[in-house]
């Protein structure tokens, strides 16, 4: 019987198995239990962000081998065929939304996001962090929504005491299951949206890096090794994020519109490579990756963890999401995408509702207006504002460059693309300011564009000056002139009282503007909206272009 055992000690350990009481039965024994060896656990996840309610296809400008073509890329009946296909071939997938489903074209103006709600979760998406553009509107329009989606929203850092209606439906995490292992994921909003957003204007925001840190230790506490930071931050904010903590695997992050990828062979300028990899607190590796904006790219990523929940290999590539008629050579991170049936039919139903505004041409561009210094859309927005408040002896219009929110291309132009430029529906509001005002105003949004890495202040009509960027705050807005009634530009005088208008958004403080909100002089809501200013300005011009004056000079 023991012939194949040749030292007594062995010997002595199996007859020693034969004598444990019965109080310790075979099943606790290990040694025959024949376990599964603990192996490897792969996770695939599929990430979007910033959807803006971009259900339908868009068209990219792509260079490749020195050819330019116009592409139509995204599209939500596009992305669910995709991930549909990336669920089907990986056992422990995963699809998040790193925030912003809501505003940026009529879809929203119509369905308020529950167009966008049905493809979502026709792909199954499994959570979606709360962006600052879901409060644009008051908390009831997101509680309607959250209360009738199947998936969770989350946001771990939302003070809910001055927003219960929203606490039932919003949760600081989730955990996924696969088999025997468990993923936590935890969502995080910019502390910005308070400030960015009226519907959100007293609700309060924590500090992420904070909440983040409690979540986690929750987490750890239930054995969960494997977390996910689902954040609306921006991608500067993830870095400090990540190299602020420990203990996280992976932050999916939007609200930047950041891309990241190798995609500058096709003309598309990138910010670093994906994933980006960074060192925690601890020293020790975390992942960070985005997927831009309007649901063009799908980031795809997959983490290997060993037992001990540390992630041992990655690989990913975010895609660009490209429709049928491509006709480039075969392009780098790109694939072609054929629109999923189910989707595309409900998609038609959705569309013609919107056939009567998407069809109506009100003027033409002359050629692209593509967002920046002194050209783009946003300078005729601010003409456009003038133009309609003249009658109340507006001088200058002043409007953030953050609520011009698409390039307008060669061609005409439509009431559908108006509101996808000018999503917001703000109001315009006349104010009286000192000259002294004006110029701190400037400075205000110079202070919080240059925080984003951006050099345009805000865009304006009727005002000339020079932007300092080496100078301190305080300094950096010199040489202000503005249009006087004789259409000359004349030095600002500091304690002379000029009109100007804005947008109620800026008026009520929105983007840090405190000057503007705490201005004492006339101030008067004249219910234009500002879509609709912009559209009476280009349809009574019938055709647009760049403008040729230099409004704002940077000065180096």
């Amino acid at each position: 019987m023991y012939k194949y055992i040749r030292y007594p000690l062995a010997l002595l350990i199996i007859l020693s198995l034969f004598s444990i009481s019965s109080d310790h039965s075979l099943n606790s024994l290990t040694i025959t239990d024949n376990p599964e060896p603990i192996t490897d656990f792969t996770l695939t996840i599929a990430h979007i962000n910033d959807t803006h309610a971009h259900i339908e296809p868009s068209n990219l400008k792509l260079t490749f081998e020195n050819k330019t073509q116009k592409v139509e890329a995204g599209g939500l009946a596009r992305l669910v065929t995709k991930v549909k296909q990336l669920r089907a071939d990986n056992k422990n997938f995963l699809f998040l939304h790193a925030g912003d489903l809501f505003q940026g074209t009529l879809y929203f103006k119509l369905f308020n996001g529950f167009a966008d709600k049905y493809f979502f979760e026709l792909a199954g998406l499994d959570a979606m962090v709360l962006g600052n553009h879901e409060f644009d509107k008051d908390t009831s329009t997101l509680e309607k929504f959250a209360a009738k989606s199947n998936f969770p929203l989350l946001s771990a850092n939302i003070d809910f005491t001055t927003a219960e209606g929203l606490k039932k439906h919003i949760k600081p995490y989730i955990i996924k299951s696969f088999s025997q292992e468990k993923v936590g994921i935890i969502g995080l909003t910019t502390q910005d949206t308070t400030h960015i957003a009226l519907g959100a204007k007293n609700i309060i925001f924590q500090d992420p890096i904070t909440t983040a840190k409690k979540y986690i230790q929750e987490l750890k506490n239930m054995g969960i090794n494997k977390i996910i930071l689902l954040t609306h931050l921006g991608i500067n904010e993830d870095q400090v994020l990540a190299q602020n903590l420990t203990d996280v695997d992976l932050i999916i992050g939007g609200h930047s519109h950041t891309v990241l990828g190798d995609f500058e062979g096709i003309g598309i300028t990138t910010t670093a490579p994906y994933p980006l990899v960074l060192k925690d607190a601890a020293k020790k590796e975390v992942l960070i990756v985005q997927a831009w904006n309007f649901a063009y790219i799908l980031g795809r990523i997959d983490l290997t963890f060993n037992a001990q929940g540390e992630v041992t290999h990655y690989q990913g590539q975010p895609i660009l999401m490209l429709g049928e008629k491509t006709q480039l050579a075969t392009l780098p991170f790109t694939e072609v995408i054929s629109e999923d049936p189910v989707a595309k039919e409900k998609l038609q139903e959705f569309t013609k509702q919107l056939d009567n505004l998407k069809n109506n041409v009100v003027a033409t561009a002359d050629e692209d207006l593509i967002r920046g210094l002194n050209m783009g859309p946003g300078p005729i927005i601010a003409d456009a504002m003038l133009w309609k408040t003249k009658a109340l002896d507006v001088q200058a219009a002043i409007i953030n460059t953050g609520g011009t929110r698409d390039d307008l291309l060669k061609g005409p132009i439509t009431i559908a693309t108006a509101y996808t430029v000018l999503p917001f529906e703000n109001t315009y509001i006349v104010m009286d300011l000192t000259g002294q005002e004006i110029i701190d105003v400037i400075e205000d949004n110079t202070t919080v564009q240059f925080t984003k890495g951006r050099i345009i202040p805000v865009n304006v009509a009727g005002l000339k000056y020079d932007v300092f960027i080496n100078s301190k705050q305080g300094q950096r807005i010199q040489n202000v002139f503005i249009r006087n009634e004789n259409d000359i530009y004349v030095s600002i005088d500091k304690n002379k009282t000029y009109r100007i208008v804005t947008v109620n958004f800026l008026a009520q403080g929105g983007d840090y503007n405190d000057t503007l909100k705490n201005a004492k002089g006339y101030r008067y809501d004249t219910g234009f909206i500002e879509t609709e200013g912009f559209i009476d300005y280009i349809r009574m011009k019938k055709t647009i272009s760049n403008i040729t004056e230099k409004r704002i000079d940077i000065v180096k």
